[in-house]
């Protein structure tokens, strides 16, 4: 898909908004359904439709299109900040039980996670420098259920080779996730190595982070 056609068109139905250019900021918290039985379709999946702009709001959604395309991503979400992000996607793939290894000194929040929440619930972290492959692989257990990177890294920008560590994770059956403090137009590469991007997002747009789901 073009880039300029991803930038200046992709979502962006400016018949249904008086053909302005820029598309306007939907404040609503809620959304009319027009039947009961609407109603309770949105319920049973807030992604079907407008509802709450909690789960989906038009403007938030043209910038989901954009951000998942630009990737060449399944889809994308975005939050409100970069932790509920992290939290989020963390929490939806470990269990009692599970284990993690994190790059050393991740940012702030995820830190916290991994020692003080986690641990609540059996999940325990092991700490590696990521700049070295072989060092991520010495630090995956048998019940390793992920790998969360932070590239560059949030204290000392530390890069990480992220296409070596996915092959690595690939090959122990684990799920790599990848998270980034910088902004740009394009990832675009790495959905075929890496299953989940998070992109902290300029404040003009939110105070937040955007994380997308790579068809893997």
């Amino acid at each position: 898909m073009d880039l300029s056609f991803i930038l200046n068109e992709l979502g962006e139905e400016r018949d249904l908004y008086f053909n302005a250019i820029s598309p306007p900021i939907v404040q609503t918290s809620n959304f009319k359904a027009n039947r009961v039985d609407d109603l309770y379709g949105l319920f049973e999946d807030e992604y079907s439709g407008y509802l709450y702009s909690r789960g989906l709001n038009p403007t938030v959604d043209i910038l989901r299109k954009k951000l998942a395309a630009l990737d060449g991503a399944e889809d994308a979400l975005v939050f409100n900040s970069g932790a509920s992000a992290i939290f989020a996607s963390i929490l939806a793939n470990v269990k009692s039980g599970d284990h993690i290894v994190s790059v050393r000194n991740p940012y702030t929040w995820a830190h916290r996670m991994f020692e003080v929440i986690l641990p609540r619930f059996q999940v325990h972290t092991t700490y590696a420098d990521g700049r070295d492959t072989a060092q991520v692989a010495a630090a995956i257990q048998p019940n390793t259920a992920l790998i969360y990177l932070e590239s560059p890294s949030s204290w000392s920008f530390e890069i990480q080779d992220l296409r070596a560590i996915a092959r690595l994770a690939k090959e122990k059956a684990s799920l790599p996730f990848a998270t980034t403090a910088i902004v740009r137009l394009s990832f675009r590469g790495l959905s075929r190595w890496v299953l989940t991007l998070f992109f902290r997002a300029p404040r003009n747009i939110s105070e937040g982070t955007a994380i997308r789901w790579p068809g893997c």
